[in-house]
């Protein structure tokens, strides 16, 4: 997974960072957003730059980066194949070559990253909730409250372990 998320970020900076990468990918992804209109479905939102200071900020990359997965294999298989056009013969040094470093996403990964944001938008909302001024001790327990109910039922729900802390800890 780790590996995984990493790869992802890189991608990401890679998309984001280069202005002629990014005008490519804007172009994929206002083509992408005619069609969904024309569906009456909601646009794709463009990708995040920035750092991964804090986790939050990482999972809304993910989480926009899962939403145009479609496009970012395609930007990323076009590069590979102009890569593998070029050469002939793999180079000799282990640099692997293209710009995203011949990095290829396949379904089990985007189906991993997605499984991954579902656990991790509990905490997320949450997080958000208690920024600022506004949460109090109140607050805090309804929180918590719904956090244990949603790790209770996604527990119930799929073959995960059970969470021990949550059963120990009654209000």
């Amino acid at each position: 997974m780790k590996q995984l998320t990493n790869d992802m970020d890189t991608v990401n900076k890679k998309l984001t960072r280069s202005s002629g990468h990014r005008a490519d990918f804007n172009r994929h992804r206002a083509r992408a957003n005619v069609q969904l209109k024309a569906n009456k479905l909601p646009a794709l939102k463009a990708l995040l730059s920035g750092h991964g200071i804090r986790w939050g900020i990482r999972a809304e990359r993910w989480e926009r980066m899962w939403a145009c997965r479609d496009l970012i294999d395609q930007v990323m298989k076009d590069d590979l194949t102009e890569v593998h056009a070029k050469r002939r013969h793999p180079k000799k040094n282990g640099k692997k070559g293209g710009y995203f470093e011949e990095v290829v996403f396949s379904v089990a990964d985007w189906q991993a990253m997605r499984d991954l944001l579902d656990i991790l938008t509990p905490y997320k909302y949450l997080t958000r909730d208690m920024e600022g001024d506004k949460p109090t001790g109140c607050m805090v327990l309804v929180k918590y409250g719904q956090l244990k109910a949603s790790m209770e039922e996604r527990c119930g729900n799929q073959n995960m372990r059970p969470i021990k802390k949550s059963k120990k800890i009654e209000f």
